[in-house]
């Protein structure tokens, strides 16, 4: 049996193939929903990846943000409320920018979860502490199209915590730094708009 060799691509037009190159660092994907696809048992609708943006031919840069942060003193009924949690992560998604691709979750006994979302660009994830009424929420996308602070911003809406500590870290062939006030895109006026 030969070896997969992870420098060979398979075609562009297997779901594999799109999967393997978001995952090695390529920015968002143009995103469309097919109509004509029957929903899927949560409501919504099988999503398709085109690929690579024309006059890329020779790849994605090898960059990334990385958004950690720690919600404190949380609604406790935002947090207990495992449905509108899930809600509310795919909307943050949703508002950074990013493509959803599937998600899961487990509750665990007796009221708090863990969820992680793969999307095209990587992965968001949420765990949360009920009896702290606290949650760690991570999220990392490859390129620079998706905003975090705009994920931020939807969760805090959500959790509404009374402190929120958060580093986004920049990540890319150089090593990794902590994120500027300049690096945010002018996220809040983005936002306000």
């Amino acid at each position: 049996m030969p070896a997969f060799n992870l420098t060979h691509s398979p075609p562009k037009t297997s779901w594999f193939g799109r999967w393997l190159a978001a995952w090695r660092g390529r920015p968002a994907f143009a995103l469309h929903v097919d109509s004509k696809q029957s929903p899927q048992a949560d409501g919504s609708r099988m999503r398709s990846l085109q690929g690579p943006p024309a006059g890329n031919a020779h790849g994605y840069e090898f960059f990334g943000r990385h958004l950690l942060a720690s919600y404190v003193d949380c609604d406790p009924a935002a947090l207990a409320d495992h449905a509108g949690l899930k809600a509310a992560m795919a909307a943050a998604v949703e508002a950074a920018g990013a493509t959803l691709l599937n998600s899961i979750h487990y509750s665990f006994t007796p009221s708090g979860m863990t969820a992680v979302l793969l999307l095209a660009e990587s992965h968001a994830s949420i765990h949360t502490y009920p009896e702290h009424q606290a949650c760690f929420v991570d999220l990392f996308t490859c390129g620079r199209a998706c905003s975090a602070e705009k994920f931020d911003a939807v969760l805090r809406q959500y959790l509404r915590p009374a402190s929120v500590q958060r580093r986004t870290m920049l990540r890319h062939a150089d090593g990794v730094e902590e994120a500027s006030p300049s690096d945010s895109n002018d996220w809040l006026a983005e936002w306000a708009a």
